[in-house]
């Protein structure tokens, strides 16, 4: 299994499914704490998560430049994987993936919620 894979399997699978003993919605905590696990950061370029301070219905994701060695297909799957489990989190949550040296988005989302890359963005 390729790490892209796998790491969409970590961030939309089994760790974070409720089992049927405890058949309830992940927090936005636990939604947290699983994506800042060392084997999804390092598998997908992610740097940190943590929701905004100021807005903790905003997650904000800030990659590395391992990030930009993905291809833009895996990108944008991880991005689509990751708004959608912030969403059942935190209903009404935004997601904001930027790149940790500059700041800036690397990925947008359109009306639909369909990732898009950033252009110009990253390294």
């Amino acid at each position: 299994m390729s790490p892209v894979r796998a790491a969409l399997c970590l961030a939309g699978g089994a760790a974070l499914l409720p089992s049927a003993a405890d058949a309830h919605h992940r927090s936005p905590r636990e939604v947290v704490e699983a994506l800042n696990t060392p084997a999804l950061r390092e598998q997908t370029g992610i740097e940190s998560v943590a929701p905004d301070p100021r807005m903790p219905r905003l997650l904000v994701i800030r990659v590395k430049p391992a990030w930009f060695q993905k291809s833009a297909a895996d990108r944008l799957r991880l991005a689509a994987a990751w708004r959608r489990l912030w969403r059942e989190a935190a209903p009404g949550g935004v997601l904001s993936v930027v790149d940790s040296a500059g700041g800036e988005a690397v990925v947008n989302f359109d009306a639909r919620g369909r990732p898009l890359l950033s252009l110009g963005a990253g390294p």
